[in-house]
């Protein structure tokens, strides 16, 4: 068998801004649907084919809308079956943004010229065309779709869109990270330095998660000289032993990704009380703050509101029993 391997025969079939059209397979890298892919946009001030970057495979692509090249735009930003085609272009690895991917054709078939000026732009990016499924389909050349102050323009963006590019990488990834554990702080920085960027709609984007953020966790007081750090369950009950011996009062509030996920208030050493999520009363609520495998505390102290416990026995007895293996998960 031979070692090289054999070029892919046929045409690529695409659909942008209301026209059909074919690419050389052999010269198709990849195609994805836009949705699958992590597409950093093009801010303000560049042209308006000029979609941002595409992010696969641990690089960044710049993104050319093929409807604006060709002066036909047709809203493919905003089409479920948008399609992003990945091709050389001079020596530059880019994708092509397209309505829709239509299908294969067969090499061979019959095809005729086209005049040189059948789109308002390109000269010789359209050669020729064929039928498929009684459907016109217009051969495309990219390349010829870039006159001379059209190339300009190209590696000028280019040019000036690699250090934009590798922030807009590093913010995907810090947004992805907030999608796991959110923050309305986090949204907020996010969001500034998409503005910083002049990402102005990826900027509002994230202030409206912040706002979703802070409305749906409660409000955590500022810190009053208290404690604070990490935790999991078995360091839960060593501050539950700690502040219950040194007889302190205040709020244990307990932070797990995501939002608060409790408070135990203490009154000079004594727990009062003990709230997380549905939990149905004290005891349970206890139980489930003490099975966190990773989260964070922060002590505030002050006098609580009301001094009278309301769990069953004593404070002590209630921290060994959560001491036990079987209700702590470390």
């Amino acid at each position: 068998m031979s070692e090289k391997t054999k070029p892919l025969a046929g045409l690529l079939w695409l659909r942008a801004g209301g026209h059909d059209f074919s690419l050389p397979l052999a010269g198709v890298r990849r195609v994805a649907l836009l949705s699958q892919l992590r597409v950093a946009r093009s801010g303000r001030g560049g042209p308006s084919w000029w979609g941002g970057a595409a992010l696969d495979d641990g690089r960044s692509h710049p993104l050319l809308h093929l409807g604006e090249l060709i002066d036909a735009t047709n809203g493919a930003w905003a089409g479920t079956d948008a399609v992003v085609v990945m091709v050389s272009l001079w020596q530059f690895r880019v994708g092509l943004l397209c309505e829709r991917f239509r299908g294969i054709i067969p090499a061979g078939g019959t095809s005729w010229a086209l005049p040189s000026r059948l789109f308002a732009s390109g000269g010789q990016a359209f050669p020729r065309a064929r039928l498929c499924a009684g459907r016109p389909v217009v051969d495309l050349v990219p390349e010829h779709l870039f006159s001379g102050s059209r190339r300009t323009q190209f590696d000028q963006v280019m040019k000036n869109s690699h250090e934009n590019v590798d922030q807009l990488w590093e913010l995907s990834e810090l947004e992805q990270q907030l999608a796991a554990a959110p923050t309305a702080k986090g949204y907020r920085d996010l969001a500034s330095r998409y503005k910083k960027l002049g990402w102005l709609e990826e900027a509002e984007r994230m202030h409206a998660r912040a706002a979703k953020v802070k409305a749906e966790a409660p409000v955590v007081p500022p810190a009053a000289a208290g404690l604070s750090g990490p935790f999991n369950g078995r360091v839960l009950v060593e501050l539950l032993q700690v502040l219950h011996i040194t007889g302190k009062s205040g709020e244990l509030v307990l932070d797990a990704p995501g939002a608060i996920a409790g408070v135990i208030t203490f009154s000079q050493g004594r727990i009062v009380d003990a709230k997380s999520g549905d939990a149905e009363n004290e005891l349970l609520a206890l139980r489930q703050l003490c099975s966190i495998q990773a989260g964070r505390y922060q002590f505030l102290p002050g006098e609580a509101a009301d001094g009278e416990s309301r769990l069953i026995g004593d404070t002590a007895e209630v921290i060994a029993t959560l001491a036990r293996p079987a209700a702590v998960s470390s």
